[in-house]
C-alpha cells in the first residue's frame, strides 16, 4: 500500500509541475524568454526532452501527456524538439538510471543513447 501511494504521489507531483499554473506558467515564460534571446541574437535553438526513468517506457508510461504538452509549447515557439521517449521504449528503467533505486536521472547508458539519437537528428 505504501509503494502504491508513493508511486501515485510521484506521478501527481510531475503532473502538477506541468499542469498547475504556478509551475507551468514560469516554465512556459522561461521558454519564451530563452527563445526570444536566441532569435534576437540569431542563435539557433533546439530542445531535447528526456523521459522520467522511474517507470517503464512503454504504452503505460504515465507522463506521455506531459511530453505532448511540452512538445506543443516548443512547436508554438518554432523551436525544433527531439523527444527521446521512443528512443528508450522497452528498455529497463534501472539500466537507464544513474543510480538505480536512488537517483533516476539519466545514467551512462541513457546518455549514450541520447547522444547517438541527437547526433543523427542534428545531421538530418
Amino acid at each position: 500500500m505504501h509503494n502504491a501511494a508513493t508511486h501515485e504521489n510521484y506521478k501527481r507531483y510531475f503532473h502538477d509541475l506541468f499542469y498547475e499554473d504556478g509551475s507551468w506558467q514560469p516554465f512556459a515564460a522561461a521558454v519564451s524568454r530563452i527563445t526570444k534571446v536566441c532569435k534576437d541574437r540569431n542563435v539557433p535553438m533546439v530542445a531535447v526532452l528526456f523521459p522520467i526513468f522511474t517507470f517503464p517506457i512503454d504504452r503505460n508510461y504515465p507522463f506521455i501527456d506531459i511530453h505532448a504538452k511540452i512538445s506543443q509549447l516548443f512547436l508554438e515557439k518554432g523551436v525544433p524538439l527531439l523527444d527521446l521517449l521512443e528512443s528508450y521504449h522497452g528498455l529497463s528503467p534501472e539500466r537507464l538510471q544513474v543510480w538505480p533505486g536512488k537517483d533516476s536521472h539519466p545514467g551512462e547508458v541513457a546518455h549514450r543513447i541520447a547522444a547517438e539519437r541527437l547526433y543523427l537528428w542534428l545531421v538530418k
